[in-house]
């Protein structure tokens, strides 16, 4: 009887080992699966976020961008649009436009310090400094009416304190045709947008930080090229 007894304690035992195995495999498998569903949500919800970054940048230049008026091969180069890479002070890329602020479909001369309803410069840039009272970086700033044409100076109510709210943004690209003298009615933009623009720790376009761009052509029909 003894060894009989030994062979189904030994059974039993065999039966709890593979039960435990079993039992080990299907946690690890259950784990598995909610940290691949957790990473794929996670990156999903980043990239989506980065998406509408860029997309709602790109809109909001659009909107504005439409009502250059003027015609650089008779009031000269940039008169229209002028692009400017600005080195130092985290500012990277400034888009100025001449807009028509008076709606008489005329372009109007420049003049310094123009009120809201005389046609004047706007403008927008990428600025990568550190926001002092907001704590933002990585935004594209936005001037709806520069002093001047060199718009070191926004009016309304300044650089400073104007956003578009999109402050995920790693690169600014704005493309204008025919280099200094307008050669189309149409301006090329793209907006490089990161969940962590810094790139730190994790390097921009990496699976943990998404990373998108996006491009449009902006119309402008008062803008002429003859």
């Amino acid at each position: 009887m003894k060894p009989r007894s030994r062979l189904k304690n030994a059974v039993t035992l065999l039966e709890l080992l593979i039960a435990i195995t079993l039992f080990s495999l299907m946690v690890l498998a259950f784990a598995s699966i909610e940290l691949f569903s957790h990473h794929h949500v996670l990156t999903a919800n980043r990239r989506a976020q980065v998406q509408n970054e860029a997309s709602y940048a790109l809109e909001h230049m659009s909107k504005n961008i439409i009502r250059a008026i003027g015609n650089e091969r008779v009031n000269g180069a940039n008169t229209v649009v002028d692009i400017a890479e600005v080195t130092g002070g985290g500012e990277r890329e400034r888009i100025k436009i001449y807009i028509d602020a008076s709606g008489n479909g005329k372009r109007e001369t420049p003049v310094n310090n123009p009120p809201v309803d005389v046609d004047h410069w706007i403008a927008y840039r990428y600025n990568n400094n550190s926001h002092p009272t907001l704590n933002q970086r990585n935004k594209i700033e936005f001037c709806d009416r520069c002093s001047r044409k060199l718009c070191n100076v926004c009016m309304s109510p300044g650089w400073e304190t104007v956003s578009i709210k999109a402050n995920q943004v790693s690169g600014l690209a704005p493309i204008k045709p025919g280099g200094s003298t307008l050669s189309d009615n149409f301006l090329v933009v793209g907006v490089t947008a990161c969940w962590d623009p810094d790139g730190t720790p994790n390097a921009c376009g990496t699976p943990i930080n998404a990373n998108v761009t996006m491009q449009t052509r902006i119309k402008m029909p008062s803008v002429s090229t003859n």
